[in-house]
């Protein structure tokens, strides 16, 4: 399939389990870069899904037959949106579709009177910080943190997410 064949559109309700097969399937691409413990994680739930979904913030990518094969999730942090999740089913990958969710989020973040979309990622992946960088993100430096994107981060340090080096970012539109 080629990148006009998909289409980028809000989540619905029945899809959100779908969403955890998804990010299951797209984290195994980080044991190629040494990153494995990632998939020893637990997924996004349900429950963090529907919270999202029933504030508009939950978005897919589907293929020709309307299937999903890729979402961005979002969460209202420290008044922005934050890209808490975003994935695409590597069989599907290569394809301009993170670019194309990244961009839509961006676009609805501006849409709702939005100044700015942050995320964490770990840094020098190919499909992380740099993919950021060449959306227009920037590295955020720690005193530029708010609160809750602050406990965000020590969220992921608690967890073990940020065994290895993780940036924060900013878009400001």
């Amino acid at each position: 399939m080629r990148a006009r064949d998909y289409t980028i559109r809000p989540a619905r309700p029945e899809e959100l389990p779908t969403l955890i097969d998804i990010e299951t399937e797209s984290d195994e691409g980080f044991r190629e870069v040494g990153f494995g413990f990632v998939t020893e994680f637990e997924p996004i739930s349900v429950l963090v899904l529907e919270s999202q979904h029933s504030q508009h913030l939950v978005w897919v990518v589907v293929d020709s037959r309307d299937l999903p094969v890729g979402f961005a999730l979002v969460k209202i942090v420290d008044d922005g949106f934050h890209l808490l999740q975003m994935a695409v089913v590597p069989a599907h990958g290569r394809r301009g579709l993170g670019k194309r969710l990244a961009q839509a989020v961006i676009a609805a973040a501006g849409e709702r009177g939005y100044h700015k979309v942050t995320l964490t990622t770990f840094e020098n992946i190919p499909w992380n910080e740099p993919f950021y960088a060449k959306l227009g993100f920037r590295r955020m430096q720690a005193n530029e943190l708010g609160v809750e994107l602050t406990a965000i981060v020590a969220g992921e340090r608690s967890m073990g997410v940020a065994a290895r080096p993780r940036v924060s970012m900013q878009l400001d539109l």
